[in-house]
C-alpha cells in the first residue's frame, strides 16, 4: 500500500498530523468494522480518532467508539444514527459515504494489520 506524502513541513504544522498517512488504510479499517464488528475491541485498543488523518474518518471512528462504549453493535445504520446525533453526518458525506467505505475491502481478517 502506498503512503501519500505532503511535500512541505508547513502542511504538517497546519494539519497537526504526523505524515505520511494512508487514506486507503483508514478506509479499509472503517469499512471492515462496518461489515463485521467482531474485531472492534482489538481495533479500538490500537487506534483513537486522533490517529485518523481525514476528519470525516475521525468522526466515523468516534461514532464507532461511542457505540462500542455503550455496548451496541457497529453497523451502517447505527453509525449513521450516531453521526446524526453528533451533528456531523452531512459533513462526512452522509449515508452514501458510509456505504462507499464498504466497497473494495481488501480482507476483513486484516483489519488489525491495517489499523497498525
Amino acid at each position: 500500500m502506498q503512503r501519500a506524502r505532503v511535500p512541505t513541513k508547513s502542511a504538517d504544522m497546519l494539519l497537526g498530523k504526523s505524515l505520511p498517512f494512508s487514506v486507503e488504510a483508514e478506509r479499509a479499517v472503517l469499512g471492515a468494522l462496518l461489515l463485521n464488528d467482531e474485531r472492534a475491541s482489538s481495533v479500538l485498543e490500537l487506534l483513537t480518532a486522533q490517529d485518523f488523518y481525514t476528519p470525516a474518518h475521525a468522526h466515523i471512528f468516534t461514532a464507532m467508539t461511542n457505540l462500542a462504549g455503550r455496548q451496541q453493535r457497529i453497523d451502517t445504520i447505527s453509525v449513521h444514527d450516531e453521526l446524526q446525533k453528533m451533528a456531523v453526518l452531512e459533513s462526512i458525506g452522509g449515508m452514501v459515504y458510509l456505504l462507499s467505505l464498504q466497497e473494495n475491502i481488501p480482507a476483513l481478517g486484516l483489519v488489525e494489520q491495517h489499523a497498525r
